[in-house]
């Protein structure tokens, strides 16, 4: 409505502008019609001005938001990356501690992705990648995120902990998300994951806290191959697989 509005407003100046100098060509060349006149072209000037320069300040502000989607997104999965996710991990921290809420933390593996790599190729990886994160981010809550954390490794942030058995939903719900092969160049192709889990509760300690305990939890998930694919760790720091 803007760009119309001073669409209409630079014609209307080029109509008088134009009007006042075929006034001073019919003789009447007053010094106020000279005066009205160039007043108009100048407007007309100033306004071609400030269209160019809307212009420039709307490819601007383009740029910026690209950059920034480039900045805290990961391009192959289109997920948040590791950045974007301490920041929101920082504040739900902070969040959970004045609320005196818990926070949790899922820490993904997906298991023998160098073996798809080598034996189906980087594309194929790739392929892995993106449907996993397809999978997960439409199996967590509304409220999480799921994050690329880097490699193969995938973070799922939940905020807002009522109790650890939230925490215990919903990584269920990620583990399921291997429970069907993925489609790999024509292929079907079966893989698992290691999962970690960690809970922070009541300010109890801190993000770096929070995802050691996580990363914990999950080497021993991945090193425990007689139980399921999955360990769980609560704050203050106590490891177990489970069973």
């Amino acid at each position: 409505m803007y760009a119309a509005g001073r669409s209409a407003l630079f014609t209307w100046i080029k109509i008088k502008a134009a009007d006042c100098e075929k006034a001073g060509h019919c003789g009447a060349r007053k010094r106020g019609s000279m005066r009205g006149t160039s007043m108009y072209r100048y407007l007309a000037v100033l306004l071609r001005t400030n269209a160019r320069l809307m212009r420039r300040i709307a490819r601007l502000e383009r740029e910026l938001a690209e950059a920034r989607e480039l900045a805290f997104r990961d391009l192959l999965t289109g997920l948040p990356n590791r950045r974007l996710l301490l920041d929101r991990l920082g504040q739900a921290v902070q969040q959970a501690s004045r609320q005196y809420k818990s926070v949790g933390l899922l820490l993904v593996d997906v298991d023998c992705f160098k073996s798809v790599n080598d034996r189906f190729g980087h594309a194929a990886g790739d392929q892995l990648l993106q449907q996993v994160a397809a999978r997960m981010s439409g199996c967590i809550r509304g409220c999480d995120t799921a994050a690329r954390y880097g490699g193969d490794e995938f973070v799922v942030m939940l905020p807002e902990l009522a109790s650890a058995e939230e925490a215990g939903v919903v990584a269920q719900k990620v583990s399921e998300c291997f429970a069907e092969p993925y489609r790999l160049d024509g292929r079907d192709v079966g893989v698992g994951a290691s999962i970690g889990t960690a809970i922070l509760s009541e300010g109890a300690g801190d993000c770096g806290d929070l995802i050691r305990a996580a990363d914990t939890a999950m080497y021993l998930s991945k090193a425990s191959r007689s139980a399921p694919l999955h360990a769980t760790s609560h704050r203050p720091v106590t490891h177990t697989a489970s069973q």
